[in-house]
């Protein structure tokens, strides 16, 4: 933030501490903590006059996004919200375009970090990123054997699906018979 002094010839600031220049009208103050700084202005007679600013530093903004879940399969939908704002902004958009709120809804077709930046109460602004991983889904096949038969048919079905980088943990069969099916 920048300091201004003015009806003087000379400047002398203290203290020194967060500022650019001790001795010049206009110095730029950038402390770690709010701070009060004193200013003696000389003028062209000799007199000294002073006055006083206090420079008010707020804490840094905390932004924080929290997804509902790490990871979410192809075509399925997870919802990020965020907090440590009054309002955010997010890159990329969620679901049917949307930029704005404090969560959205994500469905992306690959791997995405999803950015949120807000700015706090005091309007000090932060931001905060998530990955969400998303997983490719399985592809279901199987084969029959044989492939056509008569009534009573003996078949066997054999899966041949693949966990595109995943592991297939679990399996539903549905065949539509008018006979019994052994699994």
């Amino acid at each position: 933030m920048q300091l201004t002094a003015s009806g003087a010839i000379t400047y002398q600031w203290s203290p020194a501490t967060g500022l650019s220049a001790t001795n010049i009208s206009n110095p730029i103050a950038d402390p770690v903590a709010t701070s009060q700084y004193i200013v003696s202005g000389t003028n062209a007679n000799g007199c000294v006059n002073t006055d006083t600013v206090l420079v008010t530093v707020f804490p840094a903004a905390q932004v924080n996004i929290t997804p509902t879940a790490p990871s979410i399969c192809l075509q399925d939908s997870i919802t990020l919200t965020a907090s440590g704002g009054v309002s955010y902004l997010w890159n990329p958009a969620g679901m049917n375009g949307q930029t704005t709120g404090a969560a959205i809804q994500a469905s992306p077709a690959q791997t995405t970090t999803y950015w949120a930046i807000g700015p706090d109460a005091n309007g000090c602004v932060d931001s905060a990123d998530v990955t969400l991983i998303v997983f490719a889904l399985p592809t279901a096949n199987f084969s029959v054997v044989p492939p056509e038969a008569c009534i009573p048919a003996n078949l066997t079905f054999t899966d041949l699906s693949q966990g595109n980088g995943g592991t297939i943990n679990s399996w539903e069969w549905f065949i539509d018979t008018k006979g019994g099916f052994t699994q």
